[in-house]
């Protein structure tokens, strides 16, 4: 199917071509027979226009369709992936989309999961109490919650990151070789859309061949790293909320015994003694946690926001270049620094 979307393309692209260049044509005849310089002078520069674009048209199917020269360098380059995209040949979007369909969002959401277990875990100790004469609870624990709903907030943004991310990667492989290069190519085609159709091409090569590859660079080089550290935190920070849930199961069964033992002095003492401990407990992992935290931020704010930054910087300069060659310019204001 993505073949012959290519093909369709392609007969399309050259029919304009040929439309345009006899357009040309005749407009150059016309000049010649009245005699008028600036129709000759349009006439030739349109079809010099046209020559360049029949140029453009051939190599970018040479290029793009499916087993072309870019798929079989980038395919060469990243190797065989499984590719859950359908009808995809670019091997380097198939491993984009993987990567952040699969450990990185399992990565994200397993550390949201954890994340807000404790919290709730927190929330349900510091509620909990009972009065016998004196009104007992573990309200001192509330110093927890900021700290772990700043690291909810975070790995929030984190997932709707890595979910847009994704959604641009999708979005490029549906769209840009059966949709946004050959309206590029159209658009540049004619004499009022010429700058407009070059952006395009532009902004359709750097996504579909510069923005994957951005991907496997900066996963293959640095990316790794970040990923065993996340896991290693990940199963550190699963066996300390263990612990916080055992003595926090603890401080509950101490809180019956109390309510249970009435006016049994043996009883009381000996309960309070026991959520005592279950806090001083608690409060002594809440170190290793929020040591814990700070590394998986740490690992967070690299892979999902900073390396995504840099993919997109890398992209956005070579979208830049291409348009020049296109004859296009894409001018960002502020960002034109990138």
């Amino acid at each position: 199917m993505l073949l012959l979307q290519a093909y369709n393309w392609y007969d399309n692209a050259i029919a304009v071509v040929a439309i345009m260049l006899a357009s040309a044509g005749i407009i150059y005849g016309i000049g010649h027979a009245i005699d008028e310089k600036k129709f000759k002078e349009f006439g030739r520069s349109e079809i010099y226009q046209s020559l360049i674009n029949a140029a453009i048209v051939g190599a970018l199917f040479l290029a793009f369709c499916p087993g072309g020269i870019v798929n079989q360098v980038l395919n060469s380059i990243v190797g065989p992936v499984n590719c859950n995209l359908s009808a995809m040949s670019n091997y380097a979007v198939c491993f984009a989309d993987n990567y952040l369909t699969g450990p990185l969002l399992t990565a994200i959401t397993s550390i949201l999961a954890y994340l807000s277990s404790l919290y709730a875990l927190i929330v349900t100790v510091m509620s909990a109490g009972i009065n016998i004469g004196i009104q007992i609870n573990l309200s001192g624990l509330g110093f927890a919650k900021p700290p772990l709903s700043d690291m909810i907030d975070l790995t929030f943004a984190a997932l709707m990151s890595v979910m847009l991310q994704d959604a641009l990667i999708k979005f490029v492989a549906a769209t840009a070789v059966t949709g946004l290069l050959p309206a590029g190519l159209v658009l540049r085609s004619f004499f009022f859309t010429r700058k407009l159709g070059g952006a395009i091409l532009a902004i359709t090569i750097g996504l579909f061949a510069v923005l994957p590859m951005t991907y496997v660079f900066s996963t293959q080089l640095v990316g790794t790293q970040y990923t065993a550290s996340m896991s290693n935190n990940m199963t550190q920070l699963s066996s300390t909320i263990g612990s916080i849930k055992n003595s926090a199961s603890n401080i509950t069964t101490s809180l019956v015994l109390i309510g249970i033992g009435g006016s049994s002095n043996a009883i009381v003492q000996y309960g309070l003694g026991a959520v005592v401990g279950g806090a001083q407990s608690i409060s002594s992992l809440f170190g290793p946690v929020f040591n814990i935290l700070s590394n998986l931020a740490v690992d967070i704010i690299m892979m999902v926001f900073v390396l995504p930054i840099f993919n997109v910087i890398l992209t956005v300069i070579s979208i830049r270049e291409l348009a020049r060659i296109f004859g296009s310019e894409i001018s960002l204001g502020r960002f034109g620094m990138f």
